[in-house]
């Protein structure tokens, strides 16, 4: 009879202490994730099954990191395991691999315990996707980092398909700070995936200074700033029984009274781009940024409209409703002429 190595190795990393109880709490899109993580024959077991089977945090990381599997009620070595573990040369690595991977899988659940059954796609994620999503995981160890990849797979989870792979070649070799440079001009981003700026002038949002926007240029998140780049918006709403031309921005909308069609003045993110901006944590306007962003829209477009309102948009008690928040009039002094 062989041995039973099935406990021959000490992967002694730790996963955190409230990821237990997220994974015991959490709804449909942690089952998701054990989908993935466990293959499509374990799919249909529950996950209190396979934390019954995990009986412990190491065998949990034995499953996480590949080298074992759940066959018939017991972990075993996968077919690729090395038989005297323990003169590996590869261990530490290996142990360094597994924490970063459950570190990463943990944002994922973070992300998607709150998340309701019927908002998550009962189809199965990309099999490629998540090789490569897994491949990455296991090399990012910063948390900052990780709660972006983390958020990656729920999105994708929640979504199938939504996330282009193209975005996670980009993604996967971003830094934390160049990270903490897009969060930062995430709140001057509208749709259709324009940063509102002057690029001619060099004029940016405020704390954001030239060399940022060439950083992020290089990382692939926006687009060449030399090119006149800029979007449109011909969308119409109707808010408090009146209609106007608009452009969104989360729960705002810019809104103008006329016909013509809204020019977007500004650099288009590019595809990762627009993914990073879908999952990223991004603060709430104050009335400087809507300052900012309603006077150069409104100085572009003089001779379509001199006024710009700023409506909230308010899902509260059941209700549906819209307050205005910031009205901006384009002075004969304004100095952000494109």
């Amino acid at each position: 009879m062989a041995p039973d190595n099935s406990m021959n190795i000490d992967i002694s990393a730790k996963i955190n202490a409230d990821f237990a109880p997220l994974l015991q709490a959490a709804p449909k899109g942690v089952d998701r994730v054990y989908s993935c993580l466990f293959g499509k024959r374990e799919a249909a077991i529950r996950r209190d099954v396979l934390l019954m089977a995990a009986k412990t945090q190491v065998e949990y990381q034995m499953i996480l990191s590949g080298e074992y599997s759940y066959e018939n009620g017991k972990i075993i070595p996968s077919p690729r395991f090395t038989q005297n573990e323990s003169i590996n040369p590869l261990q530490i690595e290996k142990k360094q691999e597994v924490e970063k991977l459950a570190g990463n899988v943990r944002m994922a659940v973070e992300a998607l315990k709150d998340i309701p059954d019927d908002e998550i796609s009962d189809k199965e994620v990309d099999d490629d996707f998540f090789a490569r999503w897994r491949r990455e995981a296991k090399a990012i160890g910063n948390e900052e980092l990780q709660r972006l990849w983390g958020r990656l797979l729920a999105q994708e989870i929640q979504d199938p398909g939504t996330i282009p792979l193209r975005s996670l070649d980009v993604l996967r070799n971003i830094s934390q700070n160049e990270a903490r440079t897009f969060q930062k001009i995430s709140r001057y981003i509208v749709s259709p995936g324009v940063l509102i700026c002057n690029p001619k002038n060099e004029i940016f949002p405020p704390g954001i200074l030239l060399k940022d926007i060439v950083t992020l240029l290089y990382t692939g998140l926006i687009n060449n700033i030399e090119s006149d780049l800029r979007g449109f918006s011909d969308k119409s709403k109707s808010i408090n029984g009146f209609e106007y031309k608009v452009i969104k921005k989360d729960d705002l909308y810019f809104a103008v009274d006329s016909a013509k069609k809204i020019v977007i003045p500004g650099i288009m993110i590019t595809t990762a781009g627009n993914t990073a901006f879908n999952i990223c944590d991004r603060d709430h306007n104050d009335e400087a940024d809507l300052k900012y962003m309603s006077s150069i829209i409104c100085s572009y477009n003089e001779n379509r409209f001199r006024e710009m309102f700023v409506y909230k948009e308010n899902f509260e008690n059941n209700t549906h409703s819209f307050s205005k928040i910031y009205t901006h009039v384009q002075s004969f002094e304004d100095e952000l002429k494109f």
